[in-house]
């Protein structure tokens, strides 16, 4: 196997080209020769990676069609695009893909924000990432903040994109249409364990999907805003004309204007989902000429959702009529609180959310015999602390010492009878 390295000289910082198998790393950093993104793309062949030191990097980045890796070097909390300032109005994606890219091209790791998106014929698409043209990258690992567009403040994904959209946080944008979050328009991504929050779009506030088949699984769906012409907007998933989603394993909850809103003719598959506390229903079907498939979920009680003729009795989110939830499941993976007695315990979480460490506090009054233990959203117990002493400084690591992905963890207070949890978010 032949290596070759190139040293160029920067301000404190080397360019550093590793070639195995034909394969180059560029280092690109802020003071480095090699000093902004784009170039480290354009310097690039088939299978490079372009390696991001630390720092602020204001432009639009464009793979055109290369199946290489962008990889920022310290993660996404130290390495930001800021898109802000496109060459033209009309370019102002942060990351655009848009020549038939496959999973071959990757962006891990970056904060991408300040986007205002791409012209189209519909208005501005893809604040922070545009993937159209059939482009299919793979998108993992990256906080997409605070963009803006017509359409997908986070990622737009149209035209045949099959891309995979993984680990990322996508939080806080905002848009004037469809999908604050995520849009997807005669498309067929994977979105998978992501975190998507805080988001507002007149309809699909997390996610909108039309003409599509895309699968939505494993996601924190939370917060997220959609008014809608008439209050059906859909704060979590819309879904339009002719989708087929699977949306499975998400935990969907504290949305305004529904859960998850069908508003055409459209025949997802919704199961083993926790869908509760949304404001509005938990799944809306406003079309009477489909039957939306929604059984085995979680619905925020034993006693399943609420249908003033179906099932008066429900005390979980709210149903419309033509939704299909029956079988629904008698409990949740994991309950965020239970409280069976009256001992006194007072559980405190800061910084939360958080992104290096938090603190977690307790104060229990008359018992010694306790235990607090650290769950993911599957219910699975990934940190464990018995009889520790209070505060414990948790850096988002296992029983391993792995580090453990973005997402909703729960830590869980036992003490004798008596069991407080409180919802913390981790984000890296």
């Amino acid at each position: 196997m032949d290596k070759s390295s190139k040293f160029i000289g920067g301000i404190g910082t080397l360019l550093l080209l590793f070639c195995v198998a034909q394969a180059t790393t560029w280092y690109v950093h802020p003071d480095s020769t090699l000093n902004s993104i784009q170039a480290g793309i354009d310097s690039c062949s088939t299978g490079d990676t372009v390696l991001v030191g630390p720092g602020t990097y204001i432009e639009n980045i464009n793979f055109k069609d290369m199946a290489i890796t962008v990889k920022s070097e310290h993660g996404a909390d130290t390495t930001i695009i800021d898109g802000s300032s496109p060459a033209h109005p009309d370019s102002g994606s942060v990351v655009l893909f848009k020549n038939g890219e496959n999973t071959s091209s990757v962006l891990d790791g970056f904060t991408i924000t300040s986007g205002s998106g791409t012209v189209s014929p519909w208005g501005h698409m893809g604040g922070g990432i545009y993937c159209t043209n059939a482009s299919s990258p793979t998108i993992i690992n990256n906080i997409v903040i605070g963009n803006t567009a017509t359409y997908a403040g986070g990622v737009e994904c149209e035209e045949g994109s099959n891309a995979i959209i993984s680990y990322n946080t996508i939080t806080d944008n905002t848009i004037t249409d469809a999908g604050g979050g995520v849009e997807i328009y005669n498309a067929s991504p994977t979105v998978t364990h992501n975190t998507i929050d805080g988001n507002t779009a007149l309809y699909g506030g997390g996610i909108s999907t039309g003409s599509s088949s895309p699968t939505i699984s494993h996601n924190i769906i939370t917060d997220n805003i959609a008014p809608g012409f008439s209050n059906d907007g859909g704060g979590g998933i819309w879904m339009g004309e002719n989708c087929t989603a699977s949306i499975h394993h998400n935990l969907i909850t504290n949305n305004s204007n529904h859960g998850i809103v069908c508003g055409w003719p459209t025949n997802p598959t919704i199961y083993y989902n926790d869908i509760i506390d949304n404001v509005g229903c938990g799944v809306l079907n406003a079309e009477p000429s489909v039957t939306t498939n929604a059984e085995n979920n979680w619905w925020g009680d034993a006693t399943g959702p609420y249908h003033p003729t179906a099932n008066p009795g429900g005390l979980g989110d709210t149903v419309s009529d033509y939704v299909d939830f029956d079988p629904w499941l008698a409990s949740p993976g994991i309950k965020e609180y239970e409280i069976i007695s009256n001992i006194t315990a007072v559980l405190e979480i800061s910084p939360n959310p958080f992104r290096q460490k938090t603190d977690i506090r307790f104060q229990i009054l008359d018992v010694s015999d306790f235990e607090l233990r650290i769950y993911d959203i599957s219910g699975r117990a990934v940190k464990i602390f018995d009889q520790p002493k209070s505060p414990i400084i948790w850096r988002g690591i296992d029983e391993n010492g792995n580090k453990l992905p973005s997402g909703v963890y729960f830590v869980k207070l036992e003490v004798a009878h008596y069991t407080t949890t409180k919802k913390l978010l981790l984000i890296r």
